[in-house]
């Protein structure tokens, strides 16, 4: 344990069981992520610093529920040491849609403790988080709004889903999410928790006219669907369609543009459904660009901190503030291209079977395309920088995904990504596992290139 004793508010960063996506979600503030570096020490968060637990914190932000005696403890431990906490996700705020009579395997860190900021959603919004925090560094309080979604959603101005014949959760669930998932022809699926104010009564009658059975238990099947439980269980049991996908998409908060694309293809294999060659090049663009920021995660804020000898993310940024400018810009463009075609970076919204619940306009397509191009140099550049400190690079020692995808698929690999590996030295076969961040640094142009060509055949057409 050590005492951290700085002039800036001391933050800290703690997981517990959830699939990680709103930490990646925190992560997409790219750029933004700088200001918030400013503003805070860094005092504790396993992937940005090397340091230990502090004695105390100014604030805490946890990101999962509470699955164990142990967590339990632990959270105890911490309302003890910090002035204030974050509560950061659904599986950490809580859902409070839990069947009576139900006991759950997880508790929110409200159940525990007092909590003193709450960030909904699955995943959270990244600019939600950022406002929150600003809140917390400053000690300004928190207007905890109990209204429901239904006030701010766009549907209302059109068509209401209930009046298409479908079950929506917007009627009982917390509002502050700009009601995304209905703007983007999706229902909603209260993960920002039902709000202790929301007349349940109101969402069954009207379920009860557009179901053919209970309207009562179908509303509460739905509400299901998002349940902290299943979520974090993984469990697909009885699901199909939509409501499998949404469950999938969350299997993995790193990769969960791949875990919905699985779930949507397993679903159109069993229906023999075969999407449009642009709904093809548009789910490979989600996933080449979801490797590729991970990639730009890991190599700058985790291993080449490392290298550089920078025992946290902070000190990185100051000494190569220029370089960190560099790759945030990179990253964000990638952040782009999952938001605009997948609806959201983390767990995609617009993804279902057959296609996208909507278009995503030609004209932004073109313009993620020049923003893309004009990267291609200092993506390039990477290669040669990790060629030149492999030996020191500790990536390989936990992972190797992308060195042996690399060398599998070496006769496919663009004329780019495939000049710069030879050039750096990794050509099959290579069996020196510290070649790895090569590897990741080789696929982030290959990604540039293939989200390229997709993008400028997608609009040619």
């Amino acid at each position: 344990m050590q005492k951290t004793m700085q002039t800036k508010p001391t933050l800290g960063f703690f997981e517990l069981a959830s699939c990680h996506g709103c930490e990646q979600q925190v992560f997409n503030a790219d750029l933004k992520l700088l200001d918030v570096f400013n503003q805070v020490d860094i005092a504790y968060w396993p992937k940005m610093t090397s340091r230990n637990v502090p004695t105390e914190l100014d604030i805490s932000v946890v990101e999962g529920a509470i699955e164990t005696p142990e967590q339990e403890d632990f959270i105890k431990e911490l309302r003890e040491c910090s002035k204030t906490i974050i509560a950061l996700g659904a599986c950490a705020c809580g859902l409070n849609n839990v069947p009576e009579g139900v006991e759950p395997k997880y508790k929110s860190v409200s159940d525990v403790v007092k909590v003193d900021f709450f960030v909904r959603c699955c995943p959270i919004d990244t600019d939600n988080f950022i406002n929150v925090l600003q809140k917390a560094i400053g000690g300004r309080n928190t207007f905890v709004s109990t209204a429901a979604l239904c006030g701010e959603c766009k549907s209302n101005e059109k068509s209401c889903f209930f009046s298409c014949g479908k079950l929506c959760a917007g009627l009982v669930s917390v509002c502050g999410c700009d009601a995304l998932c209905t703007r983007l022809n999706k229902q909603c699926r209260g993960c920002s928790g039902v709000s202790r104010s929301a007349c349940m009564q109101t969402a069954f009658d009207n379920a009860n006219k557009i179901v053919e059975g209970d309207g009562e238990q179908e509303f509460c099947q739905f509400l299901d669907v998002c349940s902290v439980d299943r979520l974090l269980n993984k469990d697909l049991e009885g699901l199909e369609g939509d409501d499998a996908v949404f469950v999938a998409s969350r299997f993995d908060g790193e990769n969960s543009q791949e875990c919905s694309l699985c779930a949507i293809k397993t679903l159109e294999q069993s229906e023999n459904i075969s999407p449009d060659e642009r709904t093809q090049a548009l789910r490979e663009c989600l996933t080449l660009a979801s490797r590729a920021q991970n990639h730009i995660t890991s190599l700058f804020l985790v291993d080449l901190r490392k290298i550089y000898g920078h025992a946290g993310v902070q000190e990185f940024a100051d000494k190569e503030n220029n370089l960190v400018v560099k790759a945030l810009e990179l990253r964000h463009v990638f952040t782009e291209i999952l938001e605009e075609v997948g609806g959201r970076a983390v767990h995609p919204i617009t993804c279902e079977v057959g296609g996208f619940s909507v278009n995503v306009p030609n004209a932004v397509l073109c313009d993620l395309k020049n923003k893309l191009e004009a990267q291609t140099d200092f993506a390039v550049s990477l290669i040669d920088r990790f060629a030149s400190v492999w030996e020191q690079s500790t990536l390989g020692e936990t992972d190797t995904t992308a060195l042996t995808r690399v060398l599998e698929n070496w006769d496919d690999l663009t004329d780019d990504a495939r000049f710069g590996a030879a050039k750096a030295g990794l050509r099959p076969p290579e069996t020196d596992v510290r070649k790895e961040c090569v590897a990741r640094a080789i696929e982030v142009v290959d990604a540039i290139n293939r989200i390229d060509e997709h993008l400028t055949k997608i609009i040619s057409v």
